[in-house]
């Protein structure tokens, strides 16, 4: 049985907003997205003074507004579990695994070992703005930019500000948020925090809840710290370092999950003649993820436990080089290469006998991306601009192995030593806009990208209560060919773009069910009465197409409406490995979502505004059953 429509309504109201800030900005720096990306528009974006007045409370229940963009469940981060909180745009996400590559100031926000996105890293406090960029190929970027990119641009330092809010709510729910930041002529310093406690609600049906459900509770803390200076020779020095914990109760008491992680970043950018600029990224994360599951009786009022994945360490290097070149007024030059690792691994315990577990597992690996881009920017005549780029991505997939044991006398069970792959991957993309009229404008796009399996993909199982889904260490690359044209209007305070796309996928990660008694064993081991074996495994192709509009009106400073409609349609065309799988929708993906809100926005009186978000029907499985 398909899942029933969600329907939320939420109002918000901010009364009053406390802000110690001095907007007095003593020395203009860019982003730096404004310097690499700044011939090439978002198709929206989300400012602060809508996060500020929204009702949302957490990152990814803001980017619901956006047509299109959903997560693998449709849970908020604020119950659901961590991995299932990967983000897709278009409709392109059959698996926990982002198809939209998340940037926080060109810092990745995905997850290193699993691709899913810990929406809780950032203070919404400190968010300047949100750029959305839809479309496979990200501009430049790709591993992961199947769908589109996601750029959060943080306040910026070199100004005095401080700003803070609180809230308290029903369900025992406390959240708090600040940002602040000091400065001097050639230097600023800033901190931001956020702290996020709830008790949560119940993430089962009332009819089938038992003694053991309970609310899914969650406490969330992270802390952030920057630091830049200016040199008289225009060298800027950028420092950025952040600590994040997360824990999590998931609706029953013997089911809980807990991240840790910490991450630094150095930047060094500089311009040079007016005409260039370059900038050197430094990226590391740390991070350890735990996580417990068990299965639980056909009435739910007991379980036991079956799978404590106690430790799952994972940790990324990253170096990013960007060079841009203006040639002249109507001609700019991009090129850059970038080298990231990210190694992980998993450690669990399974298999129980009478509360306790009889045999432990590890799995892991590293993977290596070597990409390099060249792109370029040309405004053909004053109607006219052309943007062209192509990259080349070199993937190295090592050391991966799994290893199980008895724990009782440690003796060794199974060892899988899995062969070093490397693969090379092309990526073309071609976009052309071209003004119609004054604030009318045309675009169209035609590009190829693709997404890398993770770490987790490929090496680390996971169960949703007697559900088993199984790795796999032979999957390859995800490649995704695409064409998408839209209309943009910009007049009479209406704001309103239109876009339809077509996208035909090779090789997608799905989690596939098994059947067959042999290959689940082999796969899945035992599952429990009611349960389901699934594998992560490459479906031969799908197709997936569809349309989204964004419309809004102003009508003055203070008021505003907003309406976002999307439409998806998804088809497996053909799947080699399990035919039956041909012509069923991609599981997780509604065909329609909407969201309509309309707000009063005056800072000196009152800050107000009502959401109406709509979220169709959607399969739950890939055999589309339930």
């Amino acid at each position: 049985m398909m899942s029933k429509t969600v329907l939320a309504f939420c109002f918000a109201v901010l009364l009053f907003s406390a802000s110690a800030a001095a907007e007095e900005q003593l020395f203009v720096t860019p982003s730096p997205s404004s310097y690499k990306d700044s011939f090439y528009k978002p198709q929206q974006v989300i400012t602060s003074a809508e996060i500020e007045r929204s009702s949302a409370r957490t990152l990814d229940d803001i980017l619901r507004t956006v047509p299109g963009f959903s997560l693998f469940r449709r849970s908020s981060s604020e119950v659901a579990n961590p991995t299932s909180q990967g983000a897709n745009l278009r409709g392109i996400g059959p698996s926990a695994a982002s198809r939209v590559l998340v940037l926080l100031d060109d810092q990745p926000l995905g997850d290193p070992f699993g691709g899913w996105i810990n929406w809780g890293k950032v203070p919404l406090e400190d968010i300047e703005r949100i750029e959305i960029y839809r479309g496979g190929g990200g501009q430049h970027r790709g591993n992961f930019a199947l769908g589109g990119l996601i750029k959060i641009v943080s306040k910026k330092l070199r100004q005095q500000r401080g700003s803070a809010s609180a809230e308290i709510g029903s369900k025992e729910t406390e959240h708090l948020n600040f940002s602040a930041a000091e400065s001097s002529l050639n230097s600023g310093v800033g901190a931001a925090a956020r702290y996020f406690d709830t008790a949560g609600y119940d993430v089962i049906a009332p009819e089938d809840r038992g003694l053991i459900d309970q609310p899914a509770s969650s406490r969330t803390g992270v802390l952030r710290l920057r630091a830049e200076h200016r040199s008289t020779d225009d060298l800027l020095l950028g420092l950025d370092a952040a600590i994040f914990n997360e824990d999590r109760n998931n609706g029953t008491p013997l089911t809980s999950n807990a991240t840790t992680s910490a991450r630094f970043a150095l930047r060094v950018e500089q311009d040079i003649n007016q005409t260039a600029h370059w900038q050197l990224l430094l990226y590391s994360e740390f991070q350890t993820y735990q996580s417990t599951f068990s299965s639980q009786a056909e009435d739910r009022d007991s379980e036991v436990p079956v799978l404590d994945q106690f430790n799952v360490p994972s940790k990324t290097f990253k170096v990013d080089f960007d060079w841009q070149q203006s040639i002249d007024t109507d001609t700019v030059l991009q090129a850059g290469a970038a080298l990231e690792e990210t190694q992980g691994e998993t450690n669990e315990n399974f298999l129980y006998a009478g509360g306790n577990p009889t045999r432990t597992r590890a799995a892991g690996g590293v993977e290596r991306i070597l990409s390099t881009f060249a792109a370029v920017d040309e405004q053909v005549n004053p109607q006219t601009s052309v943007y062209a780029v192509l990259r080349f991505d070199l993937v190295n997939l090592d050391d991966g192995f799994s290893r199980s044991f008895e724990l009782s006398g440690n003796q060794a069970l199974a060892e899988d030593l899995f062969a070093s792959r490397t693969y090379g991957i092309l990526s073309p993309r071609l976009r052309g806009t071209f003004e119609l009229a004054p604030g009318v404008s045309f675009n169209s796009s035609l590009y190829q990208t693709f997404r890398a399996p993770t770490l987790n993909e490929l090496y680390r199982p996971f169960r949703v209560r007697s559900d088993i889904t199984a790795a796999n260490a032979a999957l390859k690359p995800e490649k995704l060919l695409g064409v998408d044209g839209g209309v943009d209007f910009s007049r009479y305070g209406i704001q309103l773009n239109i876009a339809s796309y077509a996208n035909w996928i090779r090789d997608l990660i799905a989690n596939t069910t098994i059947s067959d008694a042999a290959a689940v064993s082999a796969s899945c081991g035992f599952v429990p009465d009611g349960g389901v074996c699934r594998e992560r495994n490459n479906l031969a192709e799908a197709f997936v197409y569809g349309a989204e509009t964004n419309l809004s009106y102003s009508w003055n400073s203070y008021w505003m409406a907003q309406l976002n409609y999307a439409y998806r349609a998804t088809e497996i065309t053909s799947s080699k490995l399990d035919p039956q799988l041909e012509g069923k929708q991609l599981a997780q993906v509604p065909k329609h979502a909407a969201t309509a809100k309309a707000s009063y926005d005056n800072p000196t009186l009152l800050r107000a505004e009502i959401e109406l978000r709509y979220v169709g029907e959607q399969f739950e499985d890939d055999l589309n059953q339930s």
